[in-house]
């Protein structure tokens, strides 16, 4: 009965949600909103569904892990390679600089605002460090995003949540370490949580993305495939790099989003992705469910046993986690460098499924529920709060850097340029060849 409630639910919210999509944005609502909200209303509130905390946990675990795995692919599957190229100093700055500076600035807050020992501040700090590809995808979507948004801007966002939802991965494993009596063997976590599940999880997911997409390319050019296979092309690459890597007990996520970029720059010169707007359709599959589970299954109760520490932990995270990393690394980030860039990509930093997961993961490694609790209560305050301000932060945005956008088209159609160049240029080689 359960089971069966979870699936017409959650095919009904596909159905209104994909019909009336552009009213939703008119008043500032995401799909990720709306699938809570209707979860809350499932579960805590008329209790329609029930489940054990521990079949809770598992259900959420791999809903986060599919959710994941469809929207790095789908963000990988946008990624330009021409904007990779031409920004690849900056976004390495962006990415490996606030993602360290927010792991810092997350814990200190988790440990002075509700006063918990090191460790656990520690823990919860790293799990709420990465930003999040599925809300932040809603947020820079839509006519409203397109309107007031230049590609440029999307893409960094887009790029540092897909890369930072993997690369987090060492930073909780040290949380992990400082439970174990023997502390943090610093030896093992450099060979092996960082080494082997992280560095060679993303050459492995780069070598699969360029296999399948060789093969691909191959299988057009003998007709061997349909015109319009992307998308199940897309989904089966992902569910096999992730089960794949999992099974070597290495880091799924970071290997799924490097095998769609290697995918992605294969096909780009045969396929047009926008065709079936793929990413789209991937994206909303799974997002819809992983939140409407969510909203069943949140620990409000344990929440307000937490009382006002986490109530004010919650703007804590949200102002102070990511906006002051951005401010201190301005000066590296010629290309975003314009105060209104900065602060509109430090805004567009949300908490969501990336979080989720290592919460639950982190659950199972530590036993400590402190952890689940704390992060589900900011990841639905970041879902709401940033879902509901996307649009009237980017419309302030594009009133203040209105000057600029000129600038930045004439940038985006000169890199589009250079690209559709080089890639008319290979594709004369192939036929030559």
């Amino acid at each position: 009965m359960s089971l069966t409630l979870v699936l017409f639910i959650v095919s009904l919210l596909w159905l209104i949600l994909g019909s009336i999509i552009n009213k939703l944005q008119q008043i500032f609502l995401t799909e990720p909103i709306v699938a809570l909200i209707t979860g809350v209303m499932v579960g805590p509130v008329f209790s329609l569904i029930t489940l054990a905390p521990e079949q809770q946990h598992q259900v959420l675990e791999w809903g986060a892990k599919l959710t994941i795995t469809m929207s790095l692919m789908a963000a990988a599957l946008k990624m330009k390679h021409s904007y990779l190229m031409t920004h690849k100093q900056m976004l390495s700055v962006l990415v490996l600089g606030s993602m360290l500076l927010m792991f810092v600035f997350s814990t200190l807050l988790v440990k002075f605002i509700l006063g918990i020992e090191w460790p656990m501040a520690i823990l919860i700090g790293a799990v709420v460090t990465p930003t999040d590809p599925v809300v932040s995808s809603s947020m820079i979507s839509g006519k409203y995003a397109d309107k007031y948004l230049n590609n440029n801007i999307k893409s960094s966002i887009i790029f540092e949540s897909g890369v930072n939802d993997g690369l987090a991965f060492p930073l909780v494993a040290i949380g992990w370490m400082l439970f174990e009596p023997a502390g943090i063997d610093w030896s093992q976590w450099a060979v092996k949580d960082v080494g082997y599940q992280n560095i060679m999880a993303a050459a492995a997911g780069a070598l699969i993305g360029y296999l399948a997409g060789l093969v691909m390319h191959k299988a057009h050019k003998a007709n061997f495939m349909s015109q319009k296979t992307l998308l199940s092309y897309s989904v089966g690459l992902g569910i096999l790099v992730l089960s794949l890597l999992e099974l070597l007990h290495m880091n799924g996520i970071i290997g799924v989003f490097f095998a769609g970029l290697l995918f992605n720059r294969k096909i780009k010169k045969i396929e047009d992705l926008e065709e079936e707007r793929v990413q789209e359709a991937m994206e909303r599959l799974f997002t819809i469910p992983v939140f409407f589970l969510l909203g069943m299954f949140i620990p409000w109760q344990d929440w307000l046993v937490m009382d006002w520490p986490l109530l004010l932990l919650i703007p804590g995270i949200l102002l102070f986690r990511r906006i002051p990393a951005l401010i201190l690394l301005k000066p590296a980030l010629k290309q975003i460098s314009r105060w209104p860039r900065v602060l509109l990509i430090g805004w567009f930093g949300p908490i969501g499924v990336a979080a989720l997961f290592y919460a639950i993961h982190s659950l199972k490694k530590t036993g400590y529920e402190d952890v689940y609790i704390i992060t589900t209560a900011v990841i639905t305050a970041s879902v709401m709060i940033h879902g509901l301000s996307s649009i009237p932060i980017s419309r302030l945005y594009h009133r203040h850097d209105v000057n600029n956008v000129e600038g930045d088209s004439e940038e985006e159609n000169n890199e589009d340029s250079s690209q559709e160049e080089q890639n008319e240029t290979e594709g004369k080689a192939q036929m030559a060849g």
